[in-house]
């Protein structure tokens, strides 16, 4: 694994993964040093799992879960990254201090006992049901992240590409692209379904069966699974399922389902089928988590892989969703509706003329935009933080106004939700969008200031922008940097980089996933993001790296502002020696 100067790195300094060093203040730890290490390990895990050499892999799983290296690198997770670290369990513990974390990390091992997880439910998005979650103690959850680094490398190995829910190095638009691709060029036939109750029904048994790994770790697993869960004051055991809310409870999920891609194709290989034909195409699987869909341009296939999937999942406790299955078709309105729902995305295919100005294959337009009901939540989102600011009184708390505050949450909210859907054909949806905002804050303006007449409203809180009125703070006109409101429709619509083929977060590809993500934790950051803006090509040469390449970083100096500022490139080494020639 190259570092900086482009050399190979020697194997990781092990004094941290054995031995527990004397240092007394959690800062002074060197966690990223920690990771780099435990990166490491977990590279070779994985290899060795894609060989099957089972007791080599075991043998370093062992040392994985015993290094303070790890432990240290979970205790962090859980307090300092996860989104839930905030919310306590049955031992009312978060928002852990400093000694607290570093005498977690000494105390945390994998024969502890297990404290019953804390049940809350929360309301589904858009929907009246309510989602069951189990907050495991923090002690708990450290452990259980502890093992997702031991256990994950493994089965990323034997996870199918058909899997995209809860993977590093995969997304949402990995899934919707294989979608694209495979009905591009041909309509099809499609399964949308979704399993009922997924994290509360997965067979115990049936699960630490497939796992099938050594004992202490087994016995660890069932400890979790089997802890038990309080609701209120009402305790109560848990039969099956795994703890949704935890650290560990995403790769139970996936290791359950892992198998159901490649059964299916070989089922289908097989020519066992009700016409006894093979089909033509095998049927195209797409999971994320317990959202999948089937495609395949022929309904009797689709039917028999609903017959498939549903005898499938019974031997790990589970059953299709009756109401939220059904099989549509991308193109035709045999069924009533073309097109599904999918990951927040809606997917329908539509009939072109001869000569269409869109961009179409064989007379059909593929269009995938946000779904209505993604449109929805986020408006209502948006609706809900304009009542209350606008409608209520000045920030008194810190002496602002409530549009200085307002501007920074809209553009937040904005931002992170049309960044989510640049990648498809949103275009339209994101003008609808500026419309109703725009209609929303105009009410609100004008039943704020309902003494005021419109054109003090205009002069106040718009501002013309490119033909465009932006809502801004009038409070911060006189400065420098001005808050205005941020449009949807600001942001650029680009294609989404398919993921390539067999590729894993944990093949040590350093190039491809540097200049991918932005971030490999086993280079530097500096050199990942040369990586991202160079596109992985070689400023020189203008190849694309590989993970076997010398890199040189050079400075040039470039005008900017008629003043000479430095710049640094990414380059091969033997291109920089060849110039130096």
């Amino acid at each position: 694994m190259p570092n900086s100067d482009g050399h190979h790195e020697d194997l990781p300094n092990y004094k941290y993964m054995i031995t527990k060093p004397y240092i007394d203040h959690w800062k002074d730890l060197p966690l990223e040093q920690f990771k780099k290490e435990v990166f490491h390990l977990q590279r070779r895990i994985f290899g060795l799992s894609q060989k099957g050499n089972r007791n080599q892999m075991h043998r370093l799983q062992k040392l994985l879960l015993s290094s303070f290296a790890a432990r240290c690198v979970a205790v962090q997770k859980v307090t300092e990254i996860n989104l839930g670290r905030n919310t306590a369990g049955i031992d009312g513990e978060k928002k852990l201090t400093d000694p607290q974390k570093l005498q977690l990390a000494h105390r945390l091992d994998v024969h502890q006992d297990i404290l019953p997880v804390r049940r809350v439910r929360i309301p589904k998005p858009g929907k009246s049901e309510q989602r069951p979650l189990g907050i495991p103690a923090m002690k708990d959850r450290a452990l259980q992240a502890l093992i997702a680094l031991a256990l994950e490398p493994e089965w990323e190995a034997r996870f199918t590409p058909g899997m995209h829910g809860f993977r590093k190095g995969h997304s949402t638009h990995d899934a919707i692209d294989i979608i694209r691709a495979s009905i591009q060029f041909s309509p099809k036939w499609v399964l949308d379904a979704d399993i009922q109750k997924f994290f509360d029904r997965v067979d115990h048994k049936a699960l630490l069966a497939k796992i099938d790994t050594f004992t202490t770790l087994e016995q660890a697993l069932r400890r979790i699974l089997k802890s038990g869960c309080l609701e209120g004051e009402v305790m109560s055991p848990t039969i099956e399922g795994t703890p949704q809310g935890g650290p560990l409870s995403p790769l139970l999920a996936n290791i359950a389902l892992c198998g159901l891609e490649t059964d299916l194709i070989e089922y289908f290989q097989q020519g066992v089928t009700r016409n006894a034909k093979r089909p033509e195409r095998m049927p195209v699987l797409v999971m994320y988590a317990d959202d999948f869909v089937v495609l395949h341009k022929d309904r009797n296939i689709i039917t028999e892989c609903r017959e498939y999937i549903s005898a499938w999942l019974v031997n790990m406790g589970l059953t299709i969703h009756p109401d939220k299955t059904r099989i549509t078709h991308t193109l035709d309105l045999e069924t009533g509706s073309a097109g599904f729902s999918f990951l927040g995305h809606r997917i329908q295919q539509f009939h072109t003329g001869k000569y269409a100005v869109k961009a179409a294959f064989k007379q059909v337009f593929t269009r995938i935009s946000p779904a209505p009901e993604a449109q929805a939540r986020v408006y209502q989102r948006i609706a809900t933080v304009i009542d209350k600011m606008l409608c209520g009184s000045p920030n008194r708390s810190t002496g602002r106004q409530a549009e200085e505050v307002l501007i920074p949450q809209l553009n937040s909210i904005i931002r992170g939700w049309s960044n989510h859907f640049r990648h498809c054909n949103a275009k339209h949806s994101f003008s609808r969008l500026d419309n109703q905002v725009w209609f929303k804050l105009w009410k609100a303006l004008r039943r704020r200031h309902k003494k005021r007449g419109r054109q003090w409203t205009v002069q106040q809180f718009l501002k013309m922008s490119d033909g465009k009125w932006r809502f801004n703070c009038p409070s911060c006109k006189d400065s420098q940097e001005q808050l205005v409101m941020r449009l949807f429709a600001e942001t650029q619509i680009f294609q989404h980089m398919q993921l390539r083929k067999g590729k894993s977060f944990f093949d040590g590809d350093w190039a491809y996933w540097g200049t991918r993500r932005g971030n490999y934790p086993s280079i530097p950051l500096e050199l990942t993001r040369l990586l991202q803006k160079q596109h992985g090509k070689c400023h020189r040469c203008h190849s694309m790296f590989t993970r076997h390449d010398k890199l040189h970083v050079c400075t040039e100096w470039v005008d900017v502002r008629d003043k000479k500022k430095p710049v640094q490139r990414l380059e091969h080494q033997a291109c920089d020696s060849n110039s130096d020639a």
